[in-house]
């Protein structure tokens, strides 16, 4: 949903979103004094990027290949001792095999299908993964070129849409759209409903949730399924870790506009998730304006220094900080998009099953949205073999081209959590 007129302070706000996070706090005054709302003033000026259309530099391959050449994996991500004690502090924790297994029957219930072998049994199994990153998908029996594997329809997907027809925030989502656009607020808004969803479903459970089946099987803090990224490390380990390496400056740019993001995020979700814990009682009336952060509330959790620390608010909501966390990890790690050279941010959806296999440059699958109704409602995601693939094989998805130039190892690293083809055995 695009803003049908865009005030001439809003483009002005847009025209800075390439400013120091430094300035933000100066911008959100400003807008403050116009009366227009603080949520706005972040998501104007955000520029995380979706993982379906990436927001990169123009990085060439001339400096791509000098990366690889000039540096291990350790000297990638930063110096070699203190990579060592990051990598080995890992503490994984591995998603049950049975929530990918009730994920698969979820998909099924909602109108997906699913390759069968002779005995009308799924030929989608699930395993630890041989490229060693928890669990992976793989085939029962030999495919064939071009076999469907299965397919995904739009309902079961998660998409800005569901966010925005969410029955408890949907309402002040829409209003942060209508002032912000898609490009700041589409990922801000998703990153809010399924942080929201998630806590949610702590108190009440996955049937209770639409995406329930789903959420538990994605990574919501570091570790889980060998989840490793920046959103996870602590400022030391940033620091200490990454200081002068090629990921540095994209780390803390996509760390300090999360932060930021958690305080906007909070006042939205912070009154449906403390009702689910039976903290306090439904008003009789919540509007609007209840689920948007006041002037006087967003300033005073702002420190006024206008250092880096301005943008690190600390949440008041048990546990809001990691699920916000864990849900810019899945946005920026999983998101895919119908058309990847489209510029429209309503496209970005979560496919489930889809965006849980693992990365090679070499995929054996491909997927393509099929529309077969001019309702989009109607789409499917279909997922075919690319080539024969045999039993036994795990199934491998391309997440971006590795000789993409606006790709280079240390952006997947920051992106993705992991340097593809590289594994340090020094």
């Amino acid at each position: 949903m695009r803003s049908n007129v865009e005030s001439k302070w809003m483009i002005l706000a847009k025209g800075i979103i390439t400013m120091s996070i430094n300035f933000r706090f100066f911008l959100l005054l400003f807008v403050l004094v116009l009366n227009t709302t603080p949520v706005a003033a972040f998501v104007a000026t955000s520029s995380l990027p979706l993982i379906g259309k990436q927001e990169c530099a123009n990085t060439n391959k001339d400096h791509r290949r000098r990366v690889l050449k000039t540096t291990t994996t350790t000297k990638l991500y930063g110096t070699a001792a203190d990579t060592d004690n990051i990598i080995s502090s890992l503490s994984s924790t591995y998603i049950e095999k049975s929530n990918y297994e009730a994920l698969l029957n979820w998909l099924q219930n909602n109108g997906g299908k699913v390759v069968v072998d002779d005995n009308g049994d799924s030929s989608i199994y699930f395993a630890k993964s041989n490229a060693g990153g928890g669990y992976g998908a793989f085939v029962s029996r030999d495919i064939e070129k071009d076999e469907l594997l299965y397919s995904v329809p739009r309902r079961a997907c998660v998409t800005l849409g569901d966010a925005l027809d969410d029955p408890d925030c949907g309402t002040a989502f829409i209003k942060v759209l209508e002032k912000a656009g898609t490009k700041g607020g589409a990922t801000v808004i998703m990153a809010a409903y399924l942080a929201k969803e998630y806590l949610v479903m702590q108190e009440s459970g996955s049937s209770s949730r639409k995406f329930g089946p789903y959420l538990e099987t994605l990574p919501w803090k570091r570790g889980m399924n060998n989840q490793e990224h920046i959103l996870f490390w602590s400022d030391e380990n940033i620091e200490s870790t990454l200081g002068g390496s090629f990921c540095y400056r994209e780390a803390k740019e996509i760390r300090q506009e999360v932060e930021f993001a958690l305080k906007v995020i909070e006042d939205i979700v912070e009154d449906t998730v403390r009702l689910a814990r039976g903290e306090q009682q439904q008003e009789e009336e919540t509007g609007l304006w209840s689920k948007i952060p006041k002037p006087w509330e967003i300033y005073s959790k702002i420190s006024a220094d206008n250092s880096d620390k301005a943008a690190a608010a600390t949440t008041t909501l048990d546990g809001l900080d990691l699920a916000v966390r864990g849900a810019f990890v899945t946005l920026l790690t999983r998101s895919f998009q119908n058309n990847e050279d489209s510029d429209d941010y309503e496209e970005e959806k979560l496919v489930p099953l889809l965006d849980m296999l693992q990365h090679n440059d070499e995929a054996n699958i491909r997927h393509s949205t099929i529309s077969y109704s001019e309702d989009e409602r109607d789409d499917v995601v279909e997922v075919r073999a690319r080539r024969a693939i045999q039993k036994g094989e795990e199934l491998y998805n391309q997440y971006i081209s590795e000789d993409d130039a606006n790709m280079p190892y240390h952006r997947f690293f920051t992106r993705f959590g992991f340097v593809p083809g590289i594994i340090d055995t020094e």
